[in-house]
């Protein structure tokens, strides 16, 4: 009855670099961008299939407008991550971590659950112990 068409695009960028043993740095870039939506549904006549006992089409219980139908599937965003990370080795076995993250959304199309757009930042320290 309709085609569901989607296109997205996503580029990653990653980089990592070391100075010295105990210090390592790590990024990421991410960019997503799509697009997604039906075709105008044609709805089949169902008159010759649907009929009652006396042969006579019975569609009392059929709803053929379908009009609004392709735009609950429409999707239209892109998005953006950011990262960046550091650790550092105490020792061996302790190691001291960073974590940044920006990530941002931009919905077009605002969809059945309506517009989700918006930013985050992040930030995560942490301590890992090796055994």
């Amino acid at each position: 009855m309709a085609d569901y068409k989607t296109r997205t695009h996503n580029f990653r960028i990653n980089g990592s670099f070391a100075p010295n043993r105990d210090l390592r740095f790590a990024s990421s870039i991410v960019y997503n961008r799509s697009k997604a939506k039906y075709d105008r549904v044609d709805m089949p006549d169902v008159s010759l299939i649907a009929v009652n006992s006396a042969g006579d089409p019975d569609l009392t219980n059929q709803d053929f407008t379908f009009t609004e139908l392709p735009l609950y599937s429409d999707l239209d965003y892109e998005m953006i991550q950011a990262s960046l990370s550091a650790e550092y080795a105490l020792t061996q076995t302790v190691t001291l971590s960073i974590d940044g993250q920006y990530a941002d959304l931009l919905d077009k199309a605002a969809y059945v659950y309506g517009d989700e757009s918006g930013s985050i930042y992040t930030l995560r320290t942490g301590v890992r112990m090796q055994f």
